[in-house]
Formats: C-alpha cells, structure tokens, sequence
C-alpha cells in the first residue's frame, strides 16, 4: 500500500483541481467577464498577501513534494465553444467565458506549467456537471483499477459552490466514494461571494459527509493548507 494512515491503508491519492482559469481567478482577466470571482476574492483564494501565492506553492509541492508519488493530479477546467449549440444555454446565461483556446481558458501560472509534467490530460468540461459528456469517470477509473474505497480524494478550485459541491456530490453518490474519504481546502477555494463559500463548505461537511480543511483566519491558512497537503499523503 502507498501509505498508511488512520489505521487504514491506501493505495493513493487524487486532486481535483477545478477551473483554475484565468477568465475566472486571475487577478485582472484577459477577457472581463460574469462568472470572474473579484479581485478580493482571488486575492483570498490565491494566498496573495504580501506577495506570495499560497495556491501556486501548494500546486507545485502536489507535483514536486515527497510524497507527490502517491498523489495524481486531475485538472478539470471549463472548456467551451460558441458554434456547439448544445453549449448555447450556459453560455447565453453566464456570457461568454473559458472559450477554447484563448488565453482567458489558459491555466494560471505556475499551473500551466505544471500541468504538462502530469500523467493526466485536462479534463474539458463544457458543461456546469463535470460528470457528463466527459471521460472523468473513466480517468477515476483507470487510477483507481475501480477501487474507490482505497484512495482519497481532494478538491480545490472554483466555484465552491458549483463545481466544487456538486463534484463531492457525486463523488459521494455516483462513484460512492466513502464518507471521510474525500475532501475540500476551503482556502484553496473560491467563489464570488464569501457567504455562499461559506454556506457550500458547511454542506458538503455536513451533509455530504467530506472533510473540510478550512479557517477563516488568513494568518493560519498555511496551516490548513498544509494539513490538508498531509491529508493527501504529500510529505513537504
């Protein structure tokens, strides 16, 4: 087994990292649009107090830190085309957004270079459940040899409460992972306003029955991110 903790054994590890766009958490959007979540909140979400990137540095150690061996990385990102008219209703409602290739698509830096060294191809998700019209089951799959209940799983991302919920949703009802055994970084999370964030983390807790690696005081984020990091088996 790849590591041992709780008194259980797994075999690994998997991060879903969900819609970590430009058009949606770069600081100043390459095409301005509805569904970028403000500055403040890319600023919380990102760790970008004095400088730093809290969400660029846990990206790096989930591909480069001890441990990363046991973690894979499955980037999920919006991916849509005007001319598809089966696209047409989400990008009349929400305006156009993450339109392939174009830079406001592109991942944020640090993951877009990152991404590449991964065993994973993006997942395009062209619509609001990532579930449908994608091959994310079968990637979950293929890593897990259909063996769920040995692996944990990690979400971080955008919208928390959209994609990020309704992705523990139904990695708790469609693939039946455990109680306990999947898991969202609410700092590594944003959403356009701080209540709904905060609403969506306390759901998925306690109703969906993930753990919620969370604190509302910025000063001791590091630490839940880092905890968090453990929780995935990363060991930097």
């Amino acid at each position: 087994m790849a590591y041992r903790d709780n008194d259980r054994n797994f075999e690994g590890a998997i991060l879903l990292t969900q819609c970590l766009q430009r058009d949606f958490v770069d600081l100043e959007p390459p095409n301005p649009n509805r569904l970028h979540i403000g500055q403040r909140m890319v600023k919380r979400l990102r760790g970008m107090e004095n400088g730093q990137d809290r969400l660029g540095e846990f990206l790096r150690q989930a591909y480069t830190a001890p441990g990363h061996d046991n973690l894979t990385v499955v980037n999920i990102r919006d991916w849509h085309d005007q001319a598809d008219p089966a696209q047409a209703d989400e990008l009349n409602f929400f305006g156009p957004h993450c339109l392939a290739d174009t830079r406001g698509a592109e991942f944020i830096d640090g993951l877009k270079e990152l991404a590449p060294t991964g065993d994973i191809q993006p997942i395009d998700s062209i619509y609001i459940n990532d579930f449908v019209e994608t091959n994310l089951v079968q990637v979950i799959d293929q890593i897990t040899g259909g063996h769920v209940d040995r692996w944990r799983f990690g979400v971080i991302g955008v919208y928390t409460s959209i994609k990020v919920e309704l992705d523990v949703i139904l990695l708790r009802t469609q693939l039946h992972v455990p109680a306990g055994q999947v898991a969202v970084c609410g700092n590594l999370c944003g959403d356009a306003y701080l209540d709904r964030h905060y609403a969506s983390l306390d759901k998925m807790g306690t109703v969906y029955g993930a753990t919620i690696f969370n604190t509302g005081d910025l000063a001791r984020a590091p630490h839940e991110v880092a905890a968090f990091g453990r929780w995935l088996g990363l060991q930097g």
